[in-house]
């Protein structure tokens, strides 16, 4: 994941691939985290943040399916994904500007994965793929943050393509 100072978690890159001082590098001595040498310690804590990730994702996907059964059935354009995109941005955008208050409930470790890579990717990725393609956008890396977007349109568009077609093909071949 890309981040930025705007992106407080305790247990995430910077964007460079360089960590910031202080910064859990893995539970190894010299690391300069309060727990270095403490594997065990580091890996409960580990656990504890990965069951509010799967806590938050858990409940990103039901209010997902909320919006899609709340949205009109038939429509000849996908409301439902574009709400959910949209709100799933401004989600992350939220939490983000609050994060970068250390002060912040939001900049803790266990509610930051809870509600961005727990509620908001569980809701949509895309929001996820608009918080990392603006950082990159104003971090200057203009370049990146439009090749990002165009090959991740592009990718995706063709990835769909290629697995209806996959999946279209091993239907005729076998039954489910």
């Amino acid at each position: 994941m890309v981040t930025a100072d705007a992106d407080p978690g305790p247990h995430t890159p910077v964007r460079d691939g360089a960590r910031e001082p202080g910064r859990h590098t893995g539970g190894r001595a010299g690391c300069g985290h309060p727990w270095a040498g403490n594997d065990r310690r580091w890996a409960v804590n580990q656990g504890i943040t990965s069951l509010w990730v799967a806590l938050g994702t858990a409940l990103g996907g039901i209010l997902r399916y909320g919006v899609d059964r709340f949205m009109v059935a038939g429509a000849t354009f996908p409301w439902s994904t574009l709400v959910v995109n949209t709100l799933g941005s401004l989600l992350i955008g939220w939490v983000a500007a609050r994060a970068t208050t250390p002060s912040s409930r939001f900049a803790h470790a266990d509610i930051h994965a809870f509600l961005v890579p727990g509620v908001c990717a569980g809701f949509t990725t895309f929001s996820v793929f608009s918080h990392e393609t603006l950082i990159l956008l104003r971090s200057g890396a203009v370049a990146a943050g439009i090749a990002n977007m165009t090959v991740t349109v592009v990718l995706m568009l063709a990835a769909t393509a290629l697995g209806l077609a996959a999946g279209r093909r091993n239907m005729t071949d076998h039954t489910d």
